[in-house]
């Protein structure tokens, strides 16, 4: 049954689904990784990485804190679909410096299953997706300016 409705879509109205599916879900891990580990649930691990990094400013706690407001604020962004081309480069730099820095001060991160390379990977691999299909719209909208390839 699903599949008879997915045929009935056009192809640029599909490419605006996969890009709106991969831009929710790159938002909401960036949320998530914002609010939960960095605000509510903060860890003594998340503090130690940081403190260990030298990267703070007056407390190692409070610049965690302050990153996570930052990827909460960014996620909501990313949701809006505002400037999206460059919101998805931007999500995909920082997920290859934040993952580079806790790659180098957290090594034994990668080995983790439900974090480091396997989470990012699915991250950029989002990223990806919004920054090439950004120009695609769904047929109907090609009144707002946009042209669909």
């Amino acid at each position: 049954m699903v599949a008879g409705v997915v045929n009935d879509i056009d192809l640029p109205t599909r490419v605006w689904l996969a890009r709106l599916v991969a831009r929710i879900s790159l938002s909401c891990v960036w949320m998530y990784e914002g609010l939960v580990p960095k605000l509510l649930c903060v860890r003594s691990s998340e503090v130690d990485l940081v403190h260990r990094s030298g990267l703070y400013l007056a407390d190692p706690r409070l610049t965690l804190n302050a990153l996570g407001v930052a990827e909460l604020l960014f996620g909501v962004w990313l949701l809006t679909g505002r400037a999206e081309r460059p919101t998805a480069a931007l999500a995909g730099a920082g997920i290859i410096i934040l993952g580079t820095l806790v790659a180098i001060y957290q090594p034994e991160s990668l080995a983790d299953p439900f974090g480091g390379i396997s989470k990012n990977l699915g991250l950029l691999g989002c990223a990806s997706v919004c920054w090439l299909l950004a120009p695609v719209v769904p047929a109907g909208e090609h009144s707002k300016g946009q042209r669909c390839e």
